[in-house]
């Protein structure tokens, strides 16, 4: 998909529009009469007004077990308009064995093809590190399988990390990076079920 393509399809998408439910509570008629209540209101919504997803207590809230939204996100950002959610975790925890190191996820999803997905909601690119994410998608890789399974049951569990960013980070000019492995001296897909996604949404949705 090109960048207008990609960003239009967060801009028009009529299910990622905000509802007027803070509009009706801004009408509330006891505002017209207690000033002080005014005041907390219009500070209230000032700030409002300057969050959105990339806020990490925002997002926290707003994408906890919301598997609608989310849904709609990786739908646009996997160009799969069929995709379906089946359930979506913030704060996913996966705890390392024998002293290793343990991860907590942004955002954990899973489809209903038993795809994972690490959705990793960054404002700097510090965060989003090439070894961060291969930190991550093999964290994913391991808690794919239960104790005497075989490896070839991953063909069927795949997982991508997906960094949402405020930035450009691999400075391609691009809005979407796809990243899987390639074998460097045919030039072919290793498809080993794995793929790290950079994508930086159009300001406007303030996604």
């Amino acid at each position: 998909m090109t960048e207008l393509e990609v960003n239009a399809d967060f801009e028009n998408n009529p299910e990622l529009e905000s509802n007027s439910e803070l509009e009706e509570l801004y009408t509330n008629p006891e505002l017209e009469t207690n000033p002080k209540l005014r005041k907390l209101y219009d500070d209230a919504f000032e700030e409002f007004r300057t969050v959105n997803l990339m806020d990490d207590d925002y997002s926290r809230i707003f994408f906890e077990d919301n598997i609608r939204d989310m849904q709609v996100i990786l739908r646009i950002i996997m160009n799969k308009p069929d995709l379906v959610v089946v359930s979506v975790k913030v704060q996913q925890q996966f705890s390392g064995n024998d002293g290793l190191r343990s991860v907590i996820f942004d955002v954990y999803a899973v489809d209903s093809d038993g795809t994972q997905y690490d959705i990793e909601i960054q404002k700097e690119s510090g965060g989003a590190t090439t070894f961060r994410a291969a930190f991550n998608s093999a964290v994913m890789t391991v808690n794919s399988l239960k104790k005497g399974e075989p490896h070839v049951a991953l063909a069927e569990r795949h997982s991508l990390v997906i960094f949402i960013m405020m930035h450009d980070v691999l400075k391609g000019g691009l809005p979407l990076y796809t990243v899987k492995r390639v074998c460097l001296e045919t030039g072919k897909q290793f498809d080993d079920g794995t793929a790290i996604i950079y994508r930086k949404p159009p300001e406007s949705t303030l996604l």
